[in-house]
């Protein structure tokens, strides 16, 4: 980056903290610099939000992974549901394609870390997974009354970690959105337009952390 002795850098921790340096010196081998302040990462939003998305068609997932980074997902989980049709062969390539992806989308949108992207899981063992977060809640295109204003009024203000459940093309079955109901995690409308599975990830992180930035 060609940076020389006494310009600033900033470097970004997982802890969301940002460690504002001086650069002492410069050599083929190292760059030393002085921390002179530190402070939390403006970027990052209030509420740390996992994506459990539905494997989508195609490349359909870096598109989504590197939009939600841009608007301050936490993490990304790739959910294998009933109507998903791609089954990748080689999810272990993929997958560290997805974190690349959400590594320069991170460093591009100014965040203070860089998001996960797991591997593949069953719909099942996400919902498990779910059970670690504060609150929960899944898009479902048959759901006509929950909106997203009505679900961030309904969490508490000390909420700090959401799970964000997304569908493949065709939305989940109807098997899928009865596990839901079962294992209390709330359907919610993302509008009156039905949207592409792309789009819907996207529009739901944004419409709830505009909600929520307002609230916490």
């Amino acid at each position: 980056m060609r940076l020389r002795v006494g310009e600033e850098i900033i470097a970004c921790c997982p802890s969301g903290i940002d460690h504002y340096s001086r650069i002492s010196s410069v050599s083929k081998a190292e760059i030393r610099a002085e921390i002179t302040h530190s402070a939390p990462n403006a970027a990052e939003p209030p509420v740390a939000i996992t994506l459990y998305q539905a494997l989508p068609k195609g490349d359909k997932m870096g598109e989504i992974v590197e939009r939600c980074v841009e608007l301050g997902v936490s993490a990304v989980v790739p959910v294998v549901t009933a109507r998903c049709v791609a089954r990748p062969s080689d999810g272990g390539n993929k997958a560290a394609r997805w974190r690349r992806i959400a590594e320069s989308a991170a460093k591009q949108s100014g965040r203070g870390i860089i998001p996960s992207v797991g591997g593949l899981v069953t719909l099942a063992d996400a919902i498990t997974l779910s059970k670690a977060h504060d609150a929960a809640f899944v898009c479902l295109e048959t759901e006509g009354k929950f909106s997203m204003k009505d679900f961030a009024k309904s969490l508490p203000t000390a909420v700090r970690s959401i799970g964000l459940f997304v569908g493949p093309e065709g939305g989940f079955d109807s098997n899928e959105a009865v596990l839901f109901a079962t294992q209390s995690i709330p359907a919610v409308t993302l509008g009156r337009r039905i949207l592409r599975t792309e789009t819907a990830a996207a529009a739901a992180i944004a419409i709830i952390l505009y909600e929520l930035e307002n609230v916490l």
